[in-house]
């Protein structure tokens, strides 16, 4: 039988002792959804998320969460579009470098070196080597 000491518990609103918060690695592997928005001005922003999921088939419902006020949600908020881009394995390393803070005036896809392709519907492109894409309203 298990003893006491072989379980972790803690509570979030007191916080922990450990060196990053845990609650982020209770559900793994957590998919990296890249998320692509334009600002009002028209600069592209390409972020990665890993608290995303599809909330629905039909009608297709996908959200994501930000961890603060991130230019991507600050976007999708201002026009109400975004576009979510697969990461395959093979994009891991470009799209960490993605994931860097920098100035809401910097163009994230020429800034990573990431070629992306028009969308259907919404303003926000895709990432051209993304295989799957889903542009959201």
């Amino acid at each position: 039988m298990p003893e006491a000491s072989d379980f972790y518990s803690y509570d979030p609103a007191t916080g922990h002792p450990l060196a990053h918060d845990p609650i982020k690695s209770f559900v793994a592997p957590r998919p990296i959804g890249w998320m692509s928005t334009v600002a009002a001005d028209g600069t592209r922003n390409l972020a990665p998320f890993s608290f995303f999921t599809m909330l629905a088939a039909s009608p297709a419902l996908l959200g994501f969460a930000s961890n603060g006020r991130s230019d991507s949600l600050a976007n999708a908020e201002a026009t109400g579009e975004f576009t979510w881009n697969l990461v395959p394995r093979d994009l891991a390393e470009v799209m960490n470098e993605t994931s860097a803070v920098v100035a809401p005036s910097v163009d994230e896809f020429a800034l990573a070196g990431v070629e992306s392709l028009p969308s259907e519907v919404v303003k926000p492109g895709r990432v051209a080597a993304s295989p799957v894409s889903i542009e959201c309203v």
